[in-house]
């Protein structure tokens, strides 16, 4: 499996993300996310 994705590509599965935490400034907010192997994830919302 490549590690950009957490899991495989074009296969719809079950996943497990814990949100970390939210940074929150005046025109975007990004989460962090952990999956049950420590893998890190994020993304962002921006309103610009």
């Amino acid at each position: 499996m490549d590690e950009t994705y957490l899991g495989e590509v074009n296969i719809k599965d079950e996943f497990f993300l814990k949100l970390e935490y939210i940074v929150e400034k005046h025109d975007y907010r990004v989460h962090k996310l952990c999956d049950r192997e420590g893998r890190k994830a994020m993304f962002y919302n921006y309103t610009g």
